[in-house]
């Protein structure tokens, strides 16, 4: 099996703050599921990187379950 290292870009990390800050201030530890919803994706894409769709040239595109948004990556040297 091939392994794969996953890079997050300064934009994605502050999204990603953000995005937690203010899931946070809604309560009910929405922040923390949210982040544990991202990690859980990571952990499929890492496993499986050819199982989401390609949305955009060679840009897959992975749907988060529980929140409205996804992640966009590629598979280098591919």
């Amino acid at each position: 099996m091939r392994e794969f290292e996953i890079i997050v870009s300064e934009d994605a990390e502050r999204d990603l703050d953000l995005i937690f800050a203010w899931y946070e201030l809604q309560g009910a530890d929405l922040g923390l599921k949210f982040i544990n919803s991202i990690r859980n994706k990571i952990k499929i894409i890492l496993d499986f990187p050819n199982s989401f769709p390609i949305f955009y040239k060679h840009i897959h595109r992975a749907i988060l379950k529980d929140f409205p948004y996804g992640i966009y990556y590629f598979l280098m040297n591919q």
